[in-house]
Protein backbone atom coordinates (compact mmCIF):
# COMPACT_ATOMS: atom_id res chain seq x y z
CA UNK A 1 0.00 0.00 0.00
CA UNK A 2 1.48 3.09 -1.14
CA UNK A 3 2.73 5.62 2.12
CA UNK A 4 1.18 9.30 1.87
CA UNK A 5 3.21 12.00 3.34
CA UNK A 6 2.02 15.51 3.62
CA UNK A 7 4.73 16.46 5.68
CA UNK A 8 7.54 15.24 3.45
CA UNK A 9 7.37 18.50 1.27
CA UNK A 10 6.53 22.43 1.76
CA UNK A 11 3.65 23.19 -0.14
CA UNK A 12 6.44 25.63 -2.49
CA UNK A 13 8.57 22.55 -3.01
CA UNK A 14 5.54 20.07 -3.82
CA UNK A 15 4.63 22.39 -6.66
CA UNK A 16 8.33 22.92 -7.47
CA UNK A 17 8.96 19.61 -8.17
CA UNK A 18 5.95 18.95 -9.68
CA UNK A 19 6.64 18.43 -13.89
CA UNK A 20 4.11 18.86 -17.07
CA UNK A 21 5.02 17.03 -20.43
CA UNK A 22 3.71 16.26 -23.49
CA UNK A 23 4.50 12.58 -24.92
CA UNK A 24 4.25 11.59 -28.57
CA UNK A 25 3.76 7.94 -29.11
CA UNK A 26 3.11 6.76 -32.48
CA UNK A 27 0.44 3.72 -33.48
CA UNK A 28 0.74 2.46 -36.96
CA UNK A 29 -2.78 0.88 -36.89
CA UNK A 30 -3.54 -2.94 -39.72
CA UNK A 31 -4.91 -1.82 -42.96
CA UNK A 32 -7.72 -4.08 -42.59
CA UNK A 33 -11.24 -3.21 -41.98
CA UNK A 34 -11.75 -3.18 -38.06
CA UNK A 35 -14.89 -4.60 -36.34
CA UNK A 36 -16.02 -3.09 -32.83
CA UNK A 37 -14.32 -4.45 -30.40
CA UNK A 38 -11.30 -5.56 -32.77
CA UNK A 39 -7.66 -4.81 -31.48
CA UNK A 40 -6.36 -1.76 -32.97
CA UNK A 41 -2.76 -2.11 -31.75
CA UNK A 42 -1.06 -4.31 -29.62
CA UNK A 43 0.49 -2.62 -26.17
CA UNK A 44 2.96 0.24 -26.38
CA UNK A 45 5.03 1.95 -24.21
CA UNK A 46 4.34 5.93 -22.97
CA UNK A 47 7.98 6.10 -22.12
CA UNK A 48 8.87 8.46 -19.16
CA UNK A 49 5.38 9.28 -17.74
CA UNK A 50 6.77 9.25 -14.43
CA UNK A 51 9.75 10.52 -13.14
CA UNK A 52 11.19 8.44 -10.89
CA UNK A 53 11.51 4.56 -10.82
CA UNK A 54 7.72 3.58 -9.81
CA UNK A 55 6.17 7.12 -9.13
CA UNK A 56 3.11 8.25 -10.59
CA UNK A 57 1.08 11.11 -13.05
CA UNK A 58 -2.04 12.27 -13.53
CA UNK A 59 -2.63 11.83 -17.48
CA UNK A 60 -4.44 15.17 -18.11
CA UNK A 61 -5.09 14.84 -21.37
CA UNK A 62 -4.52 13.07 -24.90
CA UNK A 63 -4.54 14.09 -28.57
CA UNK A 64 -4.65 11.62 -31.80
CA UNK A 65 -3.37 13.05 -34.97
CA UNK A 66 -4.05 10.60 -37.82
CA UNK A 67 -3.16 10.39 -41.22
CA UNK A 68 -4.37 7.62 -43.78
CA UNK A 69 -4.01 7.88 -47.90
CA UNK A 70 -7.14 5.86 -47.77
CA UNK A 71 -9.65 8.78 -46.43
CA UNK A 72 -10.19 10.33 -43.26
CA UNK A 73 -11.12 7.30 -40.58
CA UNK A 74 -13.50 9.48 -37.64
CA UNK A 75 -14.65 6.01 -35.79
CA UNK A 76 -14.19 6.18 -32.54
CA UNK A 77 -11.76 3.67 -30.36
CA UNK A 78 -10.73 2.87 -26.81
CA UNK A 79 -7.46 3.74 -25.31
CA UNK A 80 -6.65 1.45 -22.44
CA UNK A 81 -3.73 2.32 -19.97
CA UNK A 82 -1.75 -0.11 -18.16
CA UNK A 83 1.00 0.04 -15.50
CA UNK A 84 2.44 -2.93 -17.38
CA UNK A 85 3.43 -4.43 -20.56
CA UNK A 86 0.22 -6.76 -21.58
CA UNK A 87 2.76 -8.67 -23.55
CA UNK A 88 0.15 -11.21 -22.11
CA UNK A 89 -2.72 -10.72 -24.37
CA UNK A 90 -3.72 -13.88 -25.86
CA UNK A 91 -6.24 -15.40 -28.19
CA UNK A 92 -6.04 -19.31 -26.97
CA UNK A 93 -2.76 -20.29 -27.14
CA UNK A 94 -1.35 -17.42 -30.07
CA UNK A 95 -0.71 -13.64 -29.03
CA UNK A 96 -3.40 -11.39 -30.13
CA UNK A 97 -2.70 -9.01 -33.56
CA UNK A 98 -4.47 -6.19 -34.64
CA UNK A 99 -8.24 -6.99 -35.90
CA UNK A 100 -8.16 -9.75 -33.59
CA UNK A 101 -11.70 -9.46 -31.38
CA UNK A 102 -11.32 -8.54 -27.84
CA UNK A 103 -13.81 -10.74 -26.37
CA UNK A 104 -11.31 -14.02 -27.35
CA UNK A 105 -8.84 -11.99 -25.18
CA UNK A 106 -9.67 -11.48 -21.55
CA UNK A 107 -10.33 -15.00 -19.55
CA UNK A 108 -9.47 -13.62 -16.57
CA UNK A 109 -9.47 -10.55 -13.84
CA UNK A 110 -5.59 -11.30 -14.15
CA UNK A 111 -5.27 -10.63 -17.67
CA UNK A 112 -6.13 -6.77 -16.90
CA UNK A 113 -4.91 -6.46 -13.49
CA UNK A 114 -2.42 -3.35 -14.49
CA UNK A 115 -4.98 -1.09 -15.98
CA UNK A 116 -5.44 1.86 -14.86
CA UNK A 117 -7.66 3.15 -17.13
CA UNK A 118 -9.52 3.83 -20.16
CA UNK A 119 -9.88 6.44 -22.52
CA UNK A 120 -12.85 6.63 -24.85
CA UNK A 121 -12.22 8.88 -28.41
CA UNK A 122 -15.18 9.67 -29.79
CA UNK A 123 -14.18 12.87 -31.58
CA UNK A 124 -12.18 11.49 -34.33
CA UNK A 125 -12.60 14.87 -36.80
CA UNK A 126 -11.90 15.02 -41.02
CA UNK A 127 -9.55 18.32 -41.38
CA UNK A 128 -8.02 17.74 -44.74
CA UNK A 129 -7.83 15.66 -47.57
CA UNK A 130 -6.00 12.74 -45.44
CA UNK A 131 -5.47 13.96 -41.52
CA UNK A 132 -8.01 13.40 -38.70
CA UNK A 133 -7.23 14.88 -34.90
CA UNK A 134 -9.20 13.98 -32.12
CA UNK A 135 -9.08 13.89 -28.48
CA UNK A 136 -10.22 14.22 -24.91
CA UNK A 137 -9.32 16.37 -21.70
CA UNK A 138 -9.96 17.38 -18.21
CA UNK A 139 -9.05 13.60 -17.45
CA UNK A 140 -6.94 13.61 -14.26
CA UNK A 141 -6.44 9.64 -14.78
CA UNK A 142 -3.85 8.81 -11.84
CA UNK A 143 -1.04 6.35 -13.24
CA UNK A 144 1.45 4.48 -11.31
CA UNK A 145 4.46 2.85 -12.65
CA UNK A 146 5.32 -0.71 -11.67
CA UNK A 147 8.59 -0.72 -9.54
CA UNK A 148 11.78 -0.48 -11.52
CA UNK A 149 10.05 1.31 -14.00
CA UNK A 150 9.06 4.87 -15.08
CA UNK A 151 7.31 3.85 -18.03
CA UNK A 152 3.31 3.40 -18.71
CA UNK A 153 1.61 1.51 -21.56
CA UNK A 154 -1.32 1.84 -23.71
CA UNK A 155 -3.11 -0.22 -25.99
CA UNK A 156 -6.48 0.55 -28.24
CA UNK A 157 -9.98 -1.30 -28.69
CA UNK A 158 -11.69 -0.52 -32.11
CA UNK A 159 -15.45 1.12 -31.85
CA UNK A 160 -15.74 1.47 -34.94
CA UNK A 161 -15.14 0.01 -38.46
CA UNK A 162 -12.65 2.15 -40.42
CA UNK A 163 -9.91 0.69 -42.63
CA UNK A 164 -6.66 2.71 -42.18
CA UNK A 165 -4.85 3.00 -45.18
CA UNK A 166 -1.11 3.73 -45.04
CA UNK A 167 -1.54 4.54 -41.87
CA UNK A 168 -0.20 6.82 -39.10
CA UNK A 169 -1.54 7.97 -35.37
CA UNK A 170 0.31 10.11 -32.86
CA UNK A 171 -1.40 10.07 -29.32
CA UNK A 172 -0.07 13.07 -27.46
CA UNK A 173 -0.30 12.59 -23.91
CA UNK A 174 -0.25 15.48 -21.94
CA UNK A 175 0.78 14.49 -18.36
CA UNK A 176 1.87 15.83 -14.66
CA UNK A 177 4.42 14.12 -13.28
CA UNK A 178 4.95 13.88 -9.50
Amino acid sequence: MAETNLRSYTSEERLNKMDVDVIDITITPDTSAYAVGDLMWKTIEIPNAVSVTGGSCIIQSVSCIGTSTGGDETGAFDIIVTSDNHSHLKAGPAVMSANDAMSACVSTISDIDGTLGIISITNMTDIGTVCMIGGKGNLGLVGKAESGSTSLYCWGISQGTDTWASPSLVLRFGIVKD
